[in-house]
């Protein structure tokens, strides 16, 4: 639910030579995480707070929607009873979700344009509460004008967890004697490169990055870093966001989001007072790969604080034929 990185959307221009002889409609894919987790976790106006977001979504009429933390089966209904007339292609992680709370990915797409195949991988790295959901990658694949579009979203790795379960990811289980026969798990930035990897490897075997247009939206927990972000250089990067970048494409992948933007916000979260936290971009919309297209991203307001603690991404694209 929290965390920081590079993604969101809207209207920018790439460093892609735009040398194309026509371009599609605009293309609009709004990403948010819902913190809609199962209600002995968090029970906070759940049932109130899908249909407000159902509402919004109604109201911004995006061309595709990627919800993350979609963690319950009555918000998955509740949500999709009330957009299905509006989004009747819909794409959801229907794996049996992991013991003993049965949570998948907490991931799903709806979209105005019809799905023509989806994709889904589980993380085998985690740790902390993580054990509980099948966190991973979904993907869709859709054909925009003559092209084919695929995007995907992810969840990763959200901090160390509650101190209750974090003595299972000790080496020994915090025992000393049992130290030199269990190992413990890997820390949360480590794992969380190691999610990273998995993704990419799994977004490789479904596309051609030389041709098809693929895009990776959600929340990845990670500090954004980019040239238009403000930062303390001086403070650690443990959140390892260069390294991230570098994983997905080094020089071939694209953070959309665009600082200069009056519309935009500066962080992807909200504060205890209901304020966007500046400076504090954890939620992206990135563009992989070598195919022309123009678009940016931006942080909106859009979806408020009364109904998920996340900011809104939200991006629009012309495709270049």
């Amino acid at each position: 639910m929290r965390r920081s990185g590079r993604l969101v959307g809207l209207c920018i221009l790439l460093t892609w030579p735009l040398h194309a002889q026509s371009e599609s409609p605009v293309f609009s894919i709004l990403s948010v995480n819902t913190a809609q987790l199962p209600k002995l976790v968090e029970s906070t106006h759940q049932d109130k707070r899908i249909q407000l977001l159902a509402d919004r979504v109604l109201q911004m009429q995006p061309s595709v929607v990627v919800l993350q933390e979609l963690w319950t089966r009555s918000a998955t209904r509740a949500f999709t009873k009330r957009v299905q007339a509006a989004y009747p292609y819909i794409g959801l992680d229907r794996s049996w979700g992991r013991f003993p709370l049965g949570l998948t990915s907490g991931l799903a797409f709806f979209s105005k344009y019809p799905i023509e195949a989806m994709y889904v991988h589980h993380f085998t790295h985690y740790r902390g509460d993580e054990r509980f959901a099948k966190k991973g990658v979904l993907g869709i694949k859709l054909t925009v004008g003559a092209h084919p579009v695929f995007i995907f979203t992810t969840h990763l790795q959200a901090g160390g967890g509650s101190k209750l379960l974090r003595w299972l990811d000790e080496p020994g289980y915090g025992i000393s004697w049992l130290r030199r026969y269990i190992p413990g798990k890997k820390s949360c930035a480590d794992i969380s490169l190691l999610q990273v990897e998995e993704m990419k490897s799994f977004i490789d075997k479904q596309t051609n990055l030389e041709k098809d247009y693929v895009f990776l939206t959600g929340d990845f927990n990670v500090l954004a870093r980019s040239p238009q972000d403000v930062f303390d250089p001086h403070v650690p990067d443990y959140d390892h966001y260069d390294r991230v970048m570098e994983i997905l494409g080094g020089n071939h992948v694209y953070d959309t989001w665009v600082r200069n933007d009056p519309r935009t916000k500066t962080g992807s979260t909200w504060d205890k007072n209901g304020k966007a936290r500046e400076n504090y971009r954890i939620d992206y919309m990135l563009s992989l790969g070598l195919h022309p297209r123009k678009g940016r991203s931006i942080l909106t307001d859009r979806i408020g604080p009364e109904i998920t603690d996340h900011l809104t991404v939200w991006g629009e694209f012309s495709f270049l034929y």
